[in-house]
């Protein structure tokens, strides 16, 4: 085990400095994908502390941009206030002159990787209680918006009890897979999701696909895609199912297969949905007759399997214990035999990379049209490797999603939709790429250049409306669209979202009102239909009865309209109106008489207007000097003139009078306030003394 101080130490170790931050490095304790963990501790203090430096681009794509290193920042930052009984907690997370790193503190207990690394089974009834606490642990993660990205037996610790606690949180970016290289043992791939295998960034469920693939481990004693290279597992993840468990442990109940079925799925869309539903399966497995027992580190060594053990899983020993026998020709010659098929196999892969290479290089590709997708497909199985021999342009991805989200998009354009959410297309100049929303209820689009493509696209929506033309017979009426007055009369044309009810109100002077009611959703045609020549029938009139004037009186019914009056009839007849709530005037202007009333006319009702109309009386006029203009006013009313004085008689209907008069030669006005009684005369005098 090479230490921090050590060049020939972990790859992922601090370098030559034996500090990490403000932290002294002890000793190296195991790797993870994005770098190693060590055991260490703060200046000052003796409590141990498990300390991590991530390795920079680990998991991202080959150039690493300002936006992703921004969002493992964001994550470490977010582990730092996850709080949770069953997780390591962070005490700290920053950067340092070498980078970022980030602290957890040390669980006691077992690490799963004492029992996954030797091939250990634990016992069923373990392993499910185990999966329900990790799985409950993980969904309370989720909810919080945080992401673990790289669950494998290292990072979990058991008491004797079989409590679990995950460490982990914050040191995997969560935006690629993992980087991998052939070979490399220090980041082992057993435990990635296919999506995190093809570039692709990982979500909840390819935690809870970890997740499952640490439970077969434990419950059948080797990994789900064990094999004999890191690109063997890395293939096995992608293209192979793993093995039923009753090949490896037959006693278990084939509800274990069932389970691993759906939770090893390659496709997302295909396993548990959330960590609630993972944990919800475990449950119905929780309730079978399982054995269960103490869970202790086995005593041991630790085995390491051999290329030639792929097929049996982790576990088969490096050495055969039992005493060697003395060398056996045949078996010497059986060996260069093997040594000279691998020698005819390796001169076969250089001629076939020569046969792959080279026609494309001199510009006559008789692989043209399958080139890339065999590259594509190299890729995906060997990683880097597979990088390393394309002769094309790998596809790029971005990640599309809808605002709000959940809706159907298409692409549009040289490009292509994955089942994941993702746009395929590839790199370099060309026409721009557009997502249209693909939804009966609302539109939207989104564009970008395959020159410069974003890694994370939003399609922004709005309700999808549509304009039809609202006629109505007769033409003319107003219009009120879902309680809103539109600016003209019909004929006109009306906006509507497509997936929402609306209340379509007419009315016009006479004619009954009409509200359609269109449900959210209908088809289009039969909205245009509804719209088209909407009847507004004629009302049924009403008739009102104006009771006659007393004697001496000369009235006019009237109707208050929009501010002016509309002459009806006159006191004594019989009117006929439209029904509805009408304001009517009663007027005598000779004798200053006005009254107002509200009046509710029926259809086909006969309403006899209540009015009483006041007596007659008189007004006498005389003035000192005679022959001044004289002039009266009712309340508030108008100055109505009267002639020059003397006045002599003038009828008026009962009631308090001002009675102004002007000197006939100076001009100047003199007031008076006069009753008029019924059936009497008022007198107003003026002497030349009083002006």
């Amino acid at each position: 085990m090479g230490s921090p101080h050590d060049p020939a130490g972990p790859a992922s170790g601090p370098g030559r400095s034996a500090r990490i931050g403000p932290y002294e490095v002890l000793e190296f304790c195991y790797h993870a994908a994005a770098g190693g963990v060590y055991l260490a501790r703060r200046p000052g203090s003796d409590a141990p502390l498990l300390v991590a430096r991530p390795r920079a681009g680990s998991g991202l794509p080959a150039a690493e941009t300002e936006e992703t290193g921004a969002v493992a920042a964001r994550g470490r930052q977010a582990a730092r206030t996850f709080a949770h009984p069953a997780a390591a907690r962070v005490v700290d997370a920053g950067e340092d002159a070498d980078g970022a790193y980030i602290a957890w503190e040390r669980p006691p207990g077992t690490r799963l990787d004492a029992f996954t690394g030797r091939g250990v089974a634990l016992p069923a009834g373990n392993v499910v209680d185990l999966g329900r606490r990790l799985a409950a642990v993980l969904g309370a993660a989720h909810r919080a918006g945080l992401r673990h990205g790289d669950l494998r037996p290292e990072h979990v610790v058991v008491d004797g009890e079989g409590r679990p606690q995950l460490v982990g949180f914050g040191l995997a970016p969560g935006v690629a897979a993992p980087a991998l290289r052939e070979g490399d043992a220090l980041a082992a791939p057993d435990f990635l999701a296919p999506e995190q295998v093809a570039g692709r960034a990982p979500d909840e469920r390819s935690d809870l696909f970890a997740l499952a693939a640490l439970l077969y481990a434990l419950a059948s004693g080797r990994t789900p895609f064990a094999g004999a290279s890191p690109s063997s597992v890395l293939y096995r993840i992608v293209n192979d199912p793993p093995p039923a468990l009753r090949e490896l442990a037959p006693e278990l109940p084939p509800a274990f297969d069932e389970f691993f079925a759906r939770a090893l799925a390659k496709d997302r869309a295909a396993r548990f949905p959330d960590a609630a539903a993972f944990e919800r399966a475990l449950d119905e497995l929780a309730v079978l007759p399982l054995p269960r027992g103490p869970i202790a580190a086995p005593d041991e060594p630790l085995l390491r399997a051999r290329p030639g053990d792929a097929a049996r899983g982790a576990g088969a020993p490096e050495t055969d214990p039992r005493p060697r026998a003395a060398a056996d020709p045949t078996r010497s010659r059986t060996g260069a035999r093997v040594l000279a098929i691998a020698g005819g196999i390796g001169v076969a892969l250089v001629a076939a990379a020569l046969l792959w290479v080279v026609p494309y290089r001199l510009g006559v590709d008789p692989f043209a049209a399958r080139r890339r997708g065999v590259e594509d497909q190299l890729e995906r199985a060997l990683g880097r490797l597979g990088r390393a021999l394309r002769t094309t342009e790998p596809e790029r991805r971005v990640v599309v999603e809808t605002d709000p989200a959940g809706l159907a998009w298409v692409v549009e354009g040289a490009a292509r939709r994955d089942g994941d959410g993702t746009v395929a297309f590839l790199p370099g100049a060309g026409a721009p790429i557009t997502m249209r929303i693909d939804d009966p209820c609302r539109d939207g689009t989104a564009t970008f250049s395959p020159a410069s493509p974003p890694a994370r696209l939003v399609i922004g929506t709005a309700p999808r409306r549509e304009e039809f033309e609202l006629t109505s017979d007769p033409a003319g009426a107003e219009v009120l669209v879902d309680g809103t007055a539109q600016p003209q009369p019909t004929p006109m044309r009306v906006a509507l979202e497509r997936c929402r009810e609306h209340a379509i109100e007419l009315r016009a002077a006479g004619r009954s009102p009409r509200v359609l009611a269109l449900p959210g959703g209908d088809d289009p045609a039969a909205w245009r239909r509804a719209l088209t020549a909407v009847a507004l029938p004629l009302l049924p009139k009403g008739w009102l009865v104006v009771p006659p004037a007393p004697r001496g009186f000369t009235v006019e019914l009237l109707a208050r309209r929009e501010g002016g009056l509309t002459r009806l009839g006159r006191a004594g007849e019989t009117i006929e109106l439209d029904p509805g709530r009408w304001t009517l005037v009663l007027r005598d202007p000779a004798v200053l008489f006005e009254e107002e009333l509200e009046v509710e006319l029926i259809e086909g009702a006969r309403e006899t207007l209540r009015v009483r109309y006041p007596a007659l009386g008189w007004l006498s006029v005389r003035a000192v000097p005679p022959g001044g203009p004289a002039w009266v006013r009712r309340g508030r009313g108008p100055e109505v003139s009267l002639g020059e004085t003397a006045i002599a008689k003038r009828p008026l209907a009962a009631g308090e009078y001002t009675v102004i008069l002007a000197h006939p030669g100076s001009g100047v006005r003199t007031t008076r306030t006069v009753r008029v009684r019924p059936g009497e005369t008022a007198e107003v005098r003026v002497g030349s003394n009083e002006w």
